[in-house]
């Protein structure tokens, strides 16, 4: 496991083995690259970032996983695979489950 601190002086677990952390993730980051770049976003007050964000109600994480990465980017993917996890000690505490995916398609985003 390794330990940081995060920009907001919050202190981060990461853990490369599956449910390390007492608290259930409710939240996903996918990490996606195609041809040779990393498929980020750009979000207008943290900058550019992967894609990601919560889990909705009756949804996998895999599921939110598709989902976030299409919403966010117009981006069709699959072989969504577990990579990490990690736990943020902000309050609340929460963690957040760490994904890879491989890129299918591209659809324009809606204005």
């Amino acid at each position: 496991m390794f330990t940081f601190e995060d920009l907001h002086g919050c202190k981060v677990e990461l853990s490369f083995t599956p449910n390390t952390f007492a608290v259930a993730s409710k939240h996903v980051l996918i990490l996606v690259q195609h041809e040779g770049k990393w498929l980020t976003t750009i979000h207008r007050n943290r900058g550019t970032e992967f894609p990601g964000g919560k889990v909705e109600a009756g949804e996998t994480l895999q599921e939110a996983a598709i989902r976030a990465v299409y919403e966010e980017t117009g981006v069709r993917i699959d072989c969504v695979q577990w990579f990490a996890e990690y736990a943020v000690h902000a309050e609340p505490l929460f963690s957040k489950t760490v994904f890879t995916a491989c890129f299918v398609s591209q659809e324009p985003l809606p204005e």
